[in-house]
């Protein structure tokens, strides 16, 4: 395993070696096709160096695959890549999502907590087949399992069972009838506690991270109380910025840090090309109030950013 701040690459035609913008862009939320993106982690991190990003956080769905896959590559000089991974994970009820930043790959806890997110997510995929099917649907699961490339399939992948199928004629059919939240393939009931997930992250020697705060649909009362339990179980910070955020939103959560004294990440939660408003390299910098979450990393990924 190479350190979190990978080698320079002195290999003529890598297509890691493009050319990067000079100022600092991180983009510490993006997936591939080792959970629910539709980018290999090769392609995209090919993307993120196109697209000017300088330090990137793959943070694929309950698993690293897709950063080991990558940690061994040669990158260009001024890019960072660093561990990552989104857990999921269950708030009063509510499934929430915990990014852990700068982990210890090689970490006991991650690999175990891993495992059993992989168990949970089977569980899971296997409860949704037998609700849809009562729900009038033809069994699914081997097709979803086809559409996520052999790995555990999640909502997205079931909805292209159904568009393939023909059972929906857009994918996002699938989750306004079937697998959107509330709807009989939402199922949450297996996640851990979001105690125990920041505790893994904690003991793998990672950043807890509340992802994309906004997408909850929490009021402004709810929001606070989760951020009071996130960090009184030991959560260090948030994403103040998320793609498709709306100024305003960007204001609130700026005035939340503060008032909750945690840092701040940022993250475009890139799946798919073809969504440009979540495209990598978008977001602007963080604003000047707030401690950024590089700050919280380990010293060997700090002293590889090229933070101006």
């Amino acid at each position: 395993m190479v350190p979190w701040h990978n080698a320079i690459s002195q290999t003529p035609g890598s297509p890691f070696m493009q050319s990067v913008n000079t100022s600092f862009r991180p983009d510490f939320h993006c997936h591939s096709t080792a959970s629910d993106g539709h980018l290999s982690p090769e392609a995209l991190l090919e993307r993120a160096l196109k697209k000017g990003v300088t330090a990137l956080a793959v943070t694929d769905h309950d698993t690293f695959a897709g950063y080991s896959q990558l940690s061994g590559a040669r990158l260009s000089e001024g890019f960072t890549l660093i561990s990552g991974i989104e857990l999921s994970c269950l708030w009063r009820g509510r499934t929430i999502h915990v990014v852990g930043l700068d982990f210890d790959a090689l970490s006991r806890v991650m690999n175990q907590a891993v495992t059993r997110q992989e168990d949970n997510r089977w569980q899971r995929a296997r409860l949704i087949e037998q609700r849809l099917v009562k729900a009038g649907l033809p069994a699914l699961l081997e097709a979803a399992t086809e559409a996520s490339g052999g790995r555990v399939p999640g909502r997205p992948h079931f909805a292209t069972a159904m568009l393939t199928a023909g059972l929906v004629k857009k994918h996002h059919q699938a989750f306004d009838r079937y697998l959107g939240t509330g709807k009989v393939g939402d199922i949450s009931s297996l996640w851990p506690p979001m105690e125990t997930i920041v505790e893994w992250i904690r003991q793998s020697g990672g950043v807890p991270v509340l992802a994309h705060p906004r997408k909850y649909g929490l009021t402004g009362v709810k929001l606070r109380a989760l951020l009071t339990d996130f960090m009184g179980a030991g959560g260090q910070a948030m994403e103040v910025l998320s793609a498709g955020q709306s100024d305003a939103d960007t204001r609130f959560l700026t005035l939340l840090c503060e008032q909750f004294q945690c840092a701040a990440s940022l993250g475009s939660d890139f799946h798919h090309p073809g969504n440009h408003w979540c495209e990598l390299g978008r977001l602007p910098p963080l604003p000047a109030k707030v401690q950024p979450v590089w700050e919280l990393f380990r010293e060997a990924t700090r002293s590889g950013l090229q933070v101006p």
